[in-house]
């Protein structure tokens, strides 16, 4: 048999683009269920679901296909993380951040964080882009500010990134 049509169960806000995107077979290559527990995996890894499962329908179609039946719950998609830290060295600190893991329905992720200590204070944001022009390629930009004043150095920078990310093979 070789793979068939895929239906999406469970998808309100992820975009079925996005899922498809996670799935390392294309419509007719041989069917193949190590290729349907790597797309799984592959779904679960992005932290959007809560739970993935991939099934195959009861019967192969007349032209030989698979149709196949993804069905996913959504998690939550925002988080919010607060520490505290206590450092020998540059004294009491804590930080703060806030991130949202799927802000416009393709897996996007918009992170912005603090940190605050008795040597400084520190702020960035981070943005992530899936599949930026093709499949598995990421653009991630990131900015920051911070300033760390000790008896050995004072520090005042401003930074900025912008990545892409290319995946190189399977490992």
């Amino acid at each position: 048999a070789k793979f068939g049509t895929i239906s999406f169960d469970g998808l309100v806000d992820v975009h079925a683009s996005y899922v498809r995107n996670r799935l390392p077979w294309k419509d007719g290559d041989p069917y193949d269920p190590a290729k349907v527990e790597r797309g799984r995996r592959e779904i679960v890894s992005t932290g959007l679901f809560s739970h993935a499962r991939i099934d195959h329908a009861d019967h192969v179609e007349a032209d030989g296909t698979l149709p196949m039946t993804v069905t996913v719950e959504e998690g939550k998609f925002r988080t919010v993380g607060l520490g505290v830290r206590y450092d020998s060295t540059l004294g009491a600190g804590g930080g703060a951040s806030w991130e949202h893991r799927n802000v416009l329905g393709g897996g996007e992720r918009f992170r912005v964080s603090g940190d605050v200590a008795e040597s400084g204070y520190a702020a960035g944001l981070l943005w992530r882009e899936p599949d930026f022009l093709r499949p598995g390629y990421t653009l991630s930009y990131s900015a920051g500010y911070e300033t760390e004043e000790t008896t050995a150095y004072d520090i005042q920078r401003a930074h900025t990134a912008v990545g892409r990310e290319v995946p190189l093979g399977d490992t």
